[in-house]
């Protein structure tokens, strides 16, 4: 599957392939599939994940709701996670891991 990434003034990320992922909103945890790549800016939660999560936006408090929790919304990077594997790996371009 070939997968392209661009920035918002259309300049191509080259990306590493594709892989399921921990991703924790609020206090809950979810295994969603991600895009690997050399991204190190701010990145935005997808329609795909608010819809298939059933989160709300409420814009006028400007949090994302889930079940009964508020999670504000970010101005600025708290943490910068970055995933580092403790083995050589070879991941071949846009392959699902």
């Amino acid at each position: 599957m070939s997968v392209k990434l661009r920035t918002a003034i259309g300049q191509e990320i080259p990306t590493h392939g594709i892989m399921r992922v921990n991703l924790e909103i609020g206090s809950r945890v979810f295994r969603h599939e991600v895009i690997a790549a050399d991204i190190t800016e701010e990145v935005i939660l997808g329609m795909d994940v608010i819809k298939r999560y059933g989160f709300n936006l409420d814009l006028k408090k400007d949090v994302l709701r889930t079940d009964n929790e508020e999670i504000p919304f970010s101005d600025t990077v708290n943490d910068v996670l970055k995933i580092h594997i403790c083995e050589n790996v070879t991941l071949p371009s846009c392959q699902k891991l």
